[in-house]
């Protein structure tokens, strides 16, 4: 079936990613046909935000397993199919966990657009009638040279801007591919642009450094760099003693690490 995916930071933003959803496949199919919502025993899905939200939407809703964290057998299985993609993907790339937000939604694009065994037609087409697109679907992780979209760039400045390629703007309804600057950590997304899918700079950073800083200059490699360390366990001394931590985030601004 059709997949949609969203990103959390807190539970509590169930009720805006619910919104999104149902705005989503208004927007693809031209109607609400969205009729009912199951879901796990989590107290987020119940609050009276999320309540209002269904008798808005004019939703039916019911709790699954209610004394459980379990959930549905396709539920579930959908999840590992995308946790199959990203395990893949990310480990042919040798991207960072820190890209794993858009990872996770361009490997269910990627299963939304795709003929699965068994069917006919892919779930994209089941669910709008339409051929999905995929032109803006490349290899994770590659280099791609986008178009410095400055509206007055001075005649030095360069006219494309290498970036790596982490998905597609769909979910944000944005028509284009979508790019990390490593020069500032900024995303951005474009529809004018150059890729190159047979380089992929966290790839290369282990097999052939020096590329990637040609590529990417001092700053954009250092940031590569940095991504590819969080969440390894690193050595550090305090007051003299040495200490085993792990570095859970990377400050882009002040380029220092936090380590745990």
């Amino acid at each position: 079936g059709y997949h949609w995916g969203a990103v959390a930071a807190k539970k509590s933003e169930f009720v805006d990613i619910l919104n999104c959803l149902l705005r989503h496949i208004r927007g693809k199919v031209g109607d609400d046909r969205v009729r009912f919502v199951k879901f796990d025993g989590g107290a987020e899905f119940v609050t009276e935000s999320a309540l209002a939200i269904y008798r808005n939407w004019k939703l039916d809703y019911a709790i699954n397993c209610p004394t459980h964290h379990w959930q549905t057998g396709p539920v579930e299985r959908g999840h590992s199919i995308h946790q199959d993609v990203m395990r893949t993907v990310g480990s042919y790339g040798n991207t960072p966990s820190v890209l794993w937000s858009p990872h996770y939604l361009l490997s269910v694009e990627v299963h939304n657009v795709k003929l699965h065994a068994g069917a006919t037609v892919c779930p994209y087409f089941d669910l709008t009638g339409l051929a999905p697109d995929t032109q803006f679907l490349f290899i994770w992780g590659c280099l791609a040279v986008v178009h410095n979209h400055n509206v007055n760039p001075d005649k030095f400045c360069p006219r494309g801007l290498p970036c790596i390629y982490i998905g597609t703007g769909y979910f944000n309804n944005v028509h284009g591919a979508k790019f990390l600057n490593p020069a500032n950590g900024k995303v951005l997304y474009s529809t004018n642009m150059t890729v190159s899918e047979h380089f992929l700079p966290f790839k290369e950073l282990v097999s052939n450094p020096a590329a990637v800083r040609d590529c990417f200059g001092l700053i954009g490699f250092r940031n590569l760099t940095a991504w590819t360390l969080i969440n390894k366990r690193v050595r550090k001394c305090f007051n003299g003693t040495w200490f085993i931590g792990t570095i859970l985030s990377y400050n882009l601004t002040q380029q220092w690490f936090a380590v745990e």
